[in-house]
Formats: structure tokens, C-alpha cells, sequence
């Protein structure tokens, strides 16, 4: 029996009152890789029980996710949050090529380097770095939809040019990395934005606002407007496992807000295992 045919037949049987056949097939289905997943498609809509494929189905895409963070647990590799964010899209997206859109942030990054090399002073330098975001690329807060699962990923803010304060302010930073200009992701309770640090001074930026310039006071009245007790600990730069923390509480958000269970408990677990790095 073929591939094609041995899954399809597997998921013929997903459907099996027989417990036993039901916990047999599930096993073997588990252990395929997410190359296993467009077949589901093909009988999802007649399943007579869907919470089963939905089951399978975030097994399988997590499994890879699992194994990544494992692998960065076991080696004491430091959090490469850029990589995570491009890894993280496929919960949603597994079939996306993350390399075009790595391809398409490095030569951002270059044709910002061209615009910024006469520049000198850190002001104007910032300022450049925000023309050219929010107003050529025209990157952008998704207000209307705030709450789609899209906002959380990197490789679709770069293909639809909106996304929430933490994807924008990631994106933000990333290409700002690539140029050695010293940015950092701060992570205010119910919003992100990044800080600029120049000689002595230092700036927030609110990406989900086109860039807008923020004193440590607007910071601080942001804060207390939105209910919350501010402290100074609030403007330190989040470590990568914070951010990484951040965007999947947002997933298990969406995924509990939809309905989808199993989704929800992975990135549950996701958290549980980088919440035991060193």
C-alpha cells in the first residue's frame, strides 16, 4: 500500500466506535509528519467526530515545535527569538516556506542600510528607521482586527503589512539588529513597544503607532490609565524567553477563544518548557 493510500485508509478508520481500532489508529497517525496533514482535509467535513483530527492534527504540527525547544533546553543554547518567530508560524501555517520571508527581512535590512549611511546623528537615524517602516513599507497596528491569529506572525506581517505591537516591535527590532542600532522589546502590561538607547538617553518607540516617540512619562501614564501599577522594573528590556512567553500566551488566548482545545494545551506546553531554561 502506498503512502497516500495507507494514511487516507488510517483516516477512514479515525471514525471507528471500536475504542481500541480509534487508540491504534491515533498512534500511527502521531507519528507522521505534517505532510500527513492535507489528507485530513479531505474527510474532516463528514468526520463524525472532528475533536479527533483536531487532536491529531496539533500533535503532529506541535510535535516539531516540541523537539526545537528541547533541543535549545538540552544544549543551553541561548533563546534565538527571531528563529522562534519564524518557527512559531507554522502552528497555524505549517506548510509556509519561512525562508522567503527571512530573504525578504534581510533586504529590508539592506536597502535601509543605504538610506541611513549618511546618517550620523542617533535621532535622525531613528527617524529614518521609522520613514522608512511606516511610511514606505507602510507597516502598520491592525486595529480593526486585533485579535486575528495572523497578528502573531512575523512572516505574515510581512506579507499583509499589519500585526499586533509585539510582531510589529519584533519586526522592528530584527531589522534593526541587522544595522547594529541598539533597540530593545519592552513589554507594558496590554501592549509592546521598543526602547532606543543613545549616549545617555534613551526613547520608546510605539510601533503599533507608526513609530510615535514616547517619554518615560507618556510610558508611565499609559500604564496607570490602563489599570495597572507602574514601576520602574516595567521599562526594562523583556528577555527573548519573555517575548517568546508573551507571544504564546496570546496563541493559547486565540486558540481557547475559537475553541480549539488541543492547540490551546500546546502552546500551553510550549510555555511550560521554556519556562525551564536556564
Amino acid at each position: 500500500m502506498g503512502y497516500e493510500s495507507e494514511i487516507r485508509a488510517l483516516l477512514i478508520l479515525l471514525d471507528d466506535p471500536d475504542e481500541s481500532i480509534y487508540l491504534s489508529v491515533k498512534n500511527r497517525l502521531e507519528e507522521e509528519s505534517v505532510d500527513a496533514l492535507p489528507f485530513f482535509s479531505e474527510f474532516y467535513n463528514e468526520a463524525v467526530n472532528k475533536l479527533r483530527y483536531d487532536e491529531i492534527e496539533a500533535k503532529i504540527i506541535f510535535k516539531e515545535i516540541f523537539n526545537y525547544l528541547n533541543y535549545i533546553k538540552e544544549n543551553h543554547i541561548e533563546f534565538p527569538i527571531e528563529e522562534f518567530c519564524f518557527k512559531i508560524s507554522k502552528v497555524t501555517f505549517p506548510f509556509e516556506d519561512s525562508s522567503k520571508h527571512l530573504d525578504q527581512l534581510n533586504q529590508i535590512a539592506i536597502k535601509l542600510k543605504e538610506r541611513l549611511s549618511l546618517l550620523d546623528d542617533p535621532i535622525e537615524i531613528i527617524k529614518k528607521v521609522n520613514e522608512y517602516i511606516f511610511d514606505e513599507l507602510k507597516m502598520e497596528g491592525n486595529i480593526d482586527n486585533y485579535f486575528e491569529v495572523e497578528n502573531n506572525y512575523i512572516t505574515k506581517l510581512l506579507e499583509r503589512k499589519k500585526a499586533n505591537p509585539i510582531t510589529l516591535s519584533l519586526l522592528y527590532i530584527f531589522i534593526c539588529q541587522r544595522l547594529n542600532i541598539p533597540v530593545k522589546g519592552i513589554g507594558l502590561p496590554g501592549h509592546f513597544i521598543v526602547s532606543y538607547q543613545f549616549n545617555e538617553n534613551q526613547i520608546f518607540i510605539d510601533t503599533f503607532n507608526r513609530g510615535k516617540f514616547l517619554t518615560k512619562d507618556e510610558c508611565r501614564e499609559y500604564v496607570i490609565k490602563s489599570g495597572y501599577t507602574f514601576t520602574e522594573n516595567l521599562l526594562l528590556p523583556q528577555s527573548n524567553i519573555k517575548i517568546a512567553e508573551r507571544i504564546l500566551n496570546n496563541l493559547t488566548y486565540y486558540f481557547e477563544k475559537i475553541e480549539n482545545k488541543f492547540k490551546s494545551q500546546m502552546c500551553i506546553k510550549c510555555i511550560e518548557i521554556i519556562n525551564q531554561f536556564d
